[in-house]
């Protein structure tokens, strides 16, 4: 159901930019009608179709929703729990704990036990076991669930009706008689050669259907009613042969069927209904026209005295028996309009005229697109930080990295086989400015580090990574690439290191080379863009040069494929500093986590999802990998994870014990007893070292509380063992916090920046 309602968010985002267009559709045939043709217009109406079905838009700066801005945080709007607000832990916390704030926000150390260690990622998509990585349920609200749901079977049910009828139009087409009678198969080779249809296409009759028709994509063939062709005359059926023709050159059929994908996706939408019933107006205008200037202009009043004629004595209303949309057509307007344009109809008006071409150019580009974020000019983000104590951040997905350097990047578009995006890092400091300070809120990103990797199996094979300086030079960056790279850091002698302009994959670069021993090299090039330098790092044979130039050809700003395609589903150590990372991790998780954030003696100082973080060492049949989300505070110097229960706090309980890791990366265990806070059941170990007994005497104790609630398992860790009152205050007020409120989050970040 997850699926379900994620794609419904973004229907709702699809069509909402499709209204748009229809309406700018709708706004150019009321302003030029007497300038556009009625192929224009119908065309015009293709683009809307394209934009209701095509899955992925691509972004330009010429975006007509670039000026609209219609609604980037829609999915914001409407993926929301409603909760109550964060509740105020000042009376909860004690206001002289007494305690010291050893943690490190930086470290990748909790100070409560628990380490922070990439190594231990196994699981395959880096998810809670059962987890989908889909949108979680509790994000939305139960009314967008229901309307999902509502909108999806709608959706299905005209889909399955559409294909019934064309099933049911192919099983009616045996009931038919193939018409072989010399006159009207002599009038169809006529209509056939004057439209230069060199295909044979089969004309069929019967009484099951009043109005002609063009059937079948790939095999058409034409309907015409047996008293039609009785009582027609000859030229009168080769206007109507003429028009079902018109609808075949046309590729008409195709777009019916198109039409009728889009009916059903977009069905709660008045709008979508209405241009497709206003495309379906224009289409047959457009067809009308063409007969006519296959035919020539002279036929213009034979034609539409065969139009009116045929309606008044054959048909009570035609009916597009393969698409969902079409729902009459003969409309006294309609007519009118259709026999208007027949009159006034002049040879060569068919024709698309250069304005028009250019007309349809420039709407396909403004139309047919997204607002870009990837100009050169990339400060667009909006700052909806949370946490704003640190700059620095991982992530594990080159979206989020776009979004949140504060200037435009590239990287490469196409990896080397079996290579990964490992990580995206982003931090305030470059190499040559390590005086900076990285505390400070006001430093912005200066450097963005692309890592990737490649594994044979779990076995890790190469590596290499891109790394992006903001407000640097190619010099600068060198100079710290030699002093880094080739001293050996025991004083003896520097290792050698080559240098040399070289031009590779297209890219004018330095190529150094730093001869670690005769076996290993490390291998840089180093190259300036658009006032961005670039590093391009690689191990010893990880590489071809046919690879690296491949690579280096490859590089290019990311697009919304691009930025869509690399995410590491295994790499879960992701800083969450905004709301955006918040929702991320609500997604991920499979439930809103608790998120309180500073509060009389809470103070956050760091969030992290990570699934190398454990409750406990791994248990036998558990699972090695679970997507934990882990918040930091100082002054107490306090930790609090929460994940999916999955019957890990029932196996504490059972085992009267928890297992924690050492530095060696062997477990020891730590013993339970359980124990009540605010009538709740809570699991407490004994005091305990953070690598049991390979723990120094001097090194402070730990202390943790475990319990579950509705299916999440949370534990609060102490560093020090405060007094039995303080910790029984301290673990009831996070009892008594609810989910977040995202958007209330959103919205108080939005208003502090």
């Amino acid at each position: 159901m997850n699926v379900i309602y994620s794609l419904f968010v973004d229907f709702l985002d699809d069509t909402l930019a499709a209204s748009l267009v229809i309406l700018v559709v709708i706004a150019i045939h009321a302003i030029l009608q007497k300038v556009i043709s009625a192929r224009v217009r119908y065309l015009l109406w293709l683009l809307v179709i394209i934009r209701m079905l095509l899955p992925v838009i691509p972004d330009s700066p010429l975006s007509m929703f670039h000026v609209l801005q219609y609604g980037e945080g829609i999915k914001s709007a409407l993926t929301g729990q409603a909760a109550d607000p964060l509740p105020n832990l000042q009376a909860a916390a004690p206001s002289n704990q007494g305690l010291d704030s050893d943690s490190d926000p930086q470290s990748g150390t909790t100070g409560t036990g628990d380490t922070i260690n990439a190594g231990h990622l196994q699981q395959a998509d880096g998810q809670a076991p059962g987890v989908r990585h889909s949108s979680a349920a509790g994000i939305y609200s139960p009314w967008l669930k229901a309307a999902a749901i509502i909108w999806f079977g709608g959706a299905v049910f005209l889909f399955l009706n559409g294909l019934g009828i064309m099933s049911r139009q192919l099983r009616g087409r045996k009931r038919l008689r193939r018409v072989t009678d010399p006159r009207p198969i002599a009038v169809l080779e006529d209509a056939l050669n004057r439209f230069r249809v060199k295909r044979k296409i089969p004309l069929y009759t019967g009484s099951s259907a009043k109005s002609p028709f063009l059937s079948g994509v790939f095999r058409p063939w034409i309907y015409v009613p047996e008293m039609a062709l009785k009582e027609l005359t000859s030229p009168q059926l080769l206007h109507i042969l003429a028009h079902e023709l018109a609808h075949y050159k046309r590729r008409d059929t195709l777009w019916n069927l198109l039409g009728s994908a889009a009916a059903a996706i977009h069905w709660p939408n008045p709008l979508a209904w209405l241009g497709l019933h206003k495309m379906k107006t224009d289409r047959e205008l457009a067809c009308d026209a063409y007969v006519l200037d296959v035919l020539g202009e002279e036929e213009a009043a034979a034609y539409g005295l065969t139009l009116v004629e045929f309606l008044k004595q054959f048909s009570k209303g035609r009916t597009d028996r393969e698409v969902l949309y079409f729902f009459g057509s003969q409309h006294r307007q309609q007519i009118t309009r259709r026999v208007s344009m027949i009159r006034s109809f002049k040879k060569g008006s068919y024709r698309i005229s250069a304005a028009a071409v250019l007309l349809l150019v420039l709407l396909s580009v403004v139309t047919l697109t997204n607002a870009s974020s990837d100009s050169k000019n990339n400060d667009t983000a909006v700052n909806d930080d949370l946490i704003n104590l640190y700059k620095n951040r991982n992530y594990n997905r080159l979206d989020r990295a776009v979004e949140e350097a504060g200037f435009a990047f590239q990287a490469p578009s196409v990896l080397p086989p079996d290579f990964i995006l490992e990580r995206a890092y982003l931090a305030v400091t470059p190499p040559q400015a390590a005086t900076a300070t990285a505390n400070s809120e006001d430093n912005e990103i200066e450097q963005v580090t692309l890592t990737y990797v490649r594994y044979d199996g779990d076995t890790h094979t190469g590596q290499f990574s891109l790394e992006a300086y903001k407000d640097s030079s190619v010099e600068q960056i060198y100079t710290a690439v030699e002093l880094s790279e080739s001293s050996r850091g025991d004083g003896g002698t520097p290792l050698p290191v080559d240098r040399k302009p070289t031009t590779i994959g297209g890219i004018n670069t330095i190529y150094v080379n730093v001869h670690v021993n005769q076996y290993v090299q490390k291998l840089f090039y180093i190259w300036e863009r658009d006032g961005i330098v670039y590093k391009l790092y690689i191990g010893s044979g990880t590489l071809s040069q046919q690879e690296i130039a491949s690579l280096l050809a490859s590089i290019k700003y990311p697009d919304e494929q691009m930025k869509r395609s690399f995410v590491n589903k295994k790499f879960f150590n992701v800083d969450v500093i905004d709301v955006k990372d918040l929702r991320m991790a609500a997604d991920i998780m499979g439930f809103v986590p608790k998120f309180p954030m500073e509060e009389s003696g809470f103070a956050m100082h760091t969030a992290t999802l990570t699934s190398s973080i454990e409750f406990s060492y791994p248990l036998d049949g558990l699972g090695m990998s679970r997507t934990v989300f882990w918040t930091a505070y100082s002054n107490p110097d306090v930790t609090f994870l929460q994940m999916q229960n999955q019957g890990l706090y029932e196996t504490f309980k059972q085992e009267g014990q928890v297992f924690f890791y050492r530095i060696d990366g062997e477990k020891f265990a730590v013993p339970l007893t359980a124990a009540h806070v605010n009538g709740q059941e809570v699991l407490v170990t004994e005091p305990y070292k953070i690598d049991g007994e390979l723990s120094k005497p001097t090194e402070p104790d730990f202390l943790s509380y475990f319990w579950q609630d509705e299916g999440i398992i949370y534990k609060v860790g102490f560093t020090g063992v405060p007094a039995l009152e303080d910790q029984r205050t301290i673990v009831s007020s996070f009892m008594e916090v609810p989910a977040a409120d995202i958007d209330k989050l959103a919205a108080a970040a939005a208003q502090a920046h």
